[in-house]
């Protein structure tokens, strides 16, 4: 169920002044991604080597949750919106607030025709899925992302999130591409399928799926990448369906640096 492989970089975090003199720095440890249902164990989780030595007291949890990107529609003649992308949702905590275990529910992508799957970790954070394609654009609820609006092009939501999938209007043509993945870290935002291509997965917890280009006439559209990303609409042929969600974590501790 867990993926703990992310070593000890990245993100060095924020600081402020210290009692005393100097100042506090909030390192980052690593990372941790949850990628199918169970159950957290905050032992197991602790134990990871970049861990190791650390007092749970110390440590500070960024828990983001995922939700899994919307099905793709069939829209025939009409054309319509590609599936929107799951939603993010994010929130800090101590590693003393978790329990010994906490449960973990990962959103199904949504198949063609439904909405993609709320992700959810413990009672402490939750990120709907995506909406079905062929829509005009809607507001979800607790996301960092803005939805695109009917007929658009498959769009990649800023600051950071997944890629929408891509729609089947054809003026311009590249309207049935697929939305790119946004993070924001350089380079690791993914571009989305093309010509009913699917989306690319996320390669580590900075990323997110890109979303699943339409698929024009009686061609299949794309899948939405993993997490998050949506399916692509299709004219006449199978729709794609959406990105799985996802559960990360990662580990900071505040540390005086004089």
């Amino acid at each position: 169920m867990m993926n703990p492989s992310y070593p000890p970089g990245g993100d060095g975090g924020g600081s402020g002044p210290a009692p005393g003199g100097g100042f506090m720095r909030r390192r980052f440890l690593g990372a941790e991604r949850i990628l199918s249902s169970g159950t957290w164990d905050k032992a197991t989780a602790l134990a990871a080597p970049y861990l190791v030595g650390i007092p749970s007291t110390a440590l500070e949890i960024e828990v983001e949750c995922v939700g899994a990107g919307g099905g793709g529609q069939k829209l025939r003649q009409y054309g319509g919106a590609g599936a929107t992308p799951g939603t993010i949702a994010v929130d800090t905590f101590s590693a003393d607030d978790f329990g010994v275990t906490e449960p973990v529910s990962i959103g199904a992508g949504g198949v063609p025709g439904a909405n993609g799957g709320w992700t959810r970790f413990g009672n402490f954070v939750q990120a709907a899925g995506g909406l079905v394609s062929g829509g005009p654009g809607q507001a979800m609820p607790g996301s960092e992302q803005p939805v695109g609006q009917s007929y658009s092009a498959g769009l990649a939501y800023g600051p950071r999130g997944p890629g929408a999938g891509g729609g089947t209007y054809y003026n311009p043509i590249e309207q049935t591409f697929g939305g790119a993945s946004n993070s924001y870290r350089p380079r690791h935002s993914l571009n989305g399928g093309v010509n009913g291509q699917s989306g690319l997965d996320a390669r580590d917890h900075w990323e997110y799926g890109s979303g699943g280009g339409a698929g024009l006439d009686s061609y299949a559209a794309g899948n939405g990448g993993a997490p998050g990303g949506g399916g692509g609409a299709s004219s006449y042929g199978m729709p794609g369906t959406g990105g799985r969600g996802e559960v990360r974590l990662r580990y900071y501790v505040w540390e005086t640096v004089q």
